[in-house]
């Protein structure tokens, strides 16, 4: 079996080899190795060839560099959300002689809705939420919707707002984050090619990416996350509330 716990168990400990410590980014990867394995079978190698095939490829893979640029990455996120908010904070001290309600708040914060592509609803095939891990067999925690799409469909901003970040990742493949607000961010991933720019402008509509594969997937599709005051949240709680 590929899935078998000795063949999982040695890809782990490879990874851990080549440098990875994160266990997110191990249990991605081996995901992705097995996904791999899966293909070489049927492609007609047989089930040994292609898992030591594998193994030689996770050996002479230096995986330890692209983590730290992931955490790098992370980092950098973090930091940018911090100095935001500090400035957020001295711009409405110096307003402070103005009278803020409650309504006058939440009536300034524009949510980011409607579809990120011209799909249906019954195109979703991964909702937001726990589903099944098919590596540890375990319940994991889902932080966006999938929705299927053909590669090339066009992918549109759901909501004004600035490009916080638009590149690759090892998980994400082609991936745009938008922040609309100081509460919403959206991301848009596995895209095929990305037609915006880091600190970029956008408005509601624009199309900003097309549906692709790239990064850990198995077939086109849009993965897209609703993040609100730093915490993913349903977005089908804002697409269809």
């Amino acid at each position: 079996m590929i899935h078998s716990s000795r063949v999982i168990a040695r890809i782990v400990e490879l990874l851990k080899l080549s440098g990875v410590s994160s266990d997110a980014n191990i249990e991605e990867l081996t995901d992705h190795y097995l996904t791999k394995i899966e293909n070489s079978i049927s492609q007609g190698d047989s089930e040994q060839k292609s898992i030591r095939k594998t193994f030689q490829i996770i050996a002479s893979t230096n995986l330890n560099s692209l983590e730290q640029k992931e955490t790098r990455k992370r980092k950098w996120l973090i930091s940018t959300v911090i100095i935001a908010l500090v400035l957020l904070l001295v711009s409405q001290c110096k307003k402070s002689s103005d009278v803020i309600t409650p309504a006058t708040i939440t009536a300034s914060i524009e949510i980011p809705n409607g579809w990120p592509i011209n799909s249906d609803i019954d195109q979703i095939y991964s909702g937001f939420g726990l589903r099944m891990s098919p590596i540890s067999k375990t319940r994991k925690f889902h932080k966006g919707i999938d929705i299927k799409a053909s590669t090339g469909t066009p992918v549109i901003s759901t909501g004004n707002g600035k490009v916080a970040d638009a590149g690759y990742s090892h998980s994400f493949g082609n991936y745009i984050l938008i922040k609309h607000n100081e509460q919403y961010s959206t991301r848009y991933a596995h895209l095929s090619k990305l037609e915006v720019d880091n600190a970029q402008s956008v408005e509601k509509g624009d199309i900003i990416g097309l549906v692709g594969n790239s990064g850990i997937s198995f077939a086109p599709h849009l993965h897209y996350e609703v993040i609100k005051n730093e915490a993913v949240v349903d977005p089908m709680e804002v697409i269809a509330p």
